[in-house]
């Protein structure tokens, strides 16, 4: 009799310990992610200056039953790559994939909307009518979450590792700021003519690099009824700003940016 209680407690005892090992060996790892968004095209033609939009700040975790941690994180990794993918090619049904709903801090669902809110509402997008953007997903964290790049000297460099997701989208940025920018379009906002000039009335003029820092200049002054921007190369080297206090007739150029109230 003793010798089966024995035997019945070494069972138990080897039971406890092979769950004890199950549920150590039930690692989860994380890797952190978001969308960035490059312009390609501006108007047609190539940015002269890089413009960049990044979106979003997410994060997923993958348990894979192992004790080896970067399994966990290459398992978390295509999830996010998966969710960039499924949501944007199913970007005009504006509902979010099922997949994105296992992504921590994924508020997205109609990825189109917010994509085009994002760029042609941002100030540095002001100075363009149409924008095409290559839209990449972003992964970054431990082990296969990032790139690691070795050195010569010896030492590994971290850089978040990205995938394109699609390329040349256009947006009709004259539409999305009409329709989605409402700061844009609140009172006192300055409607943008693009590649616009309105020579005469000025009452006004100072150097200034950005197209924005000139319409918020405008808006500000009360006798300000129009500007326009001309930008640096165009006429002389550096980029100008000239407020009006009526609103000359337009003349097409692509010399220039105007406004009016």
């Amino acid at each position: 009799m003793f010798a089966i209680l024995v035997r019945v407690v070494a069972a138990l005892a080897a039971l406890v310990l092979s769950v004890n090992a199950a549920q150590a060996k039930n690692t989860t790892r994380s890797c952190d992610g978001n969308y960035l968004m490059k312009a390609s095209l501006v108007d047609g033609i190539p940015p002269t200056k890089s413009l960049d939009w990044s979106m979003g700040d997410f994060a997923t975790t993958a348990s894979c039953g192992s004790t080896e941690p970067d399994h966990c994180r290459v398992i978390a990794r295509d999830r996010l790559f998966r969710c960039y993918r499924e949501h944007y090619a199913d970007r005009w049904s504006r509902k979010r994939p099922e997949i994105c709903r296992q992504v921590q801090r994924y508020g997205i669902d109609d990825i189109k909307t917010v994509m085009e809110q994002k760029v042609c509402c941002s100030e540095n997008a002001l100075p363009y009518r149409d924008i095409s953007i290559t839209l990449y997903g972003v992964t970054n964290g431990q082990g296969p979450c990032a790139v690691w790049i070795k050195h010569g000297g010896g030492f590994n460099q971290q850089t978040p590792r990205r995938s394109m997701i699609a390329s040349d989208y256009k947006m009709e940025c004259t539409t999305v700021r009409a329709n989605l920018c409402p700061h844009l379009a609140s009172a006192g906002a300055l409607r943008i003519e693009h590649r616009t000039d309105r020579p005469g009335s000025d009452y006004h003029s100072f150097d200034e690099k950005n197209l924005s820092a000139c319409r918020n200049a405008c808006k500000k002054d009360a006798r300000c009824k129009a500007f326009t921007w001309q930008r640096a190369g165009a006429v002389r080297p550096i980029a100008r700003c000239w407020l009006k206090d009526s609103v000359p007739p337009k003349v097409s150029n692509n010399c220039c940016e105007s406004g009016f109230k």
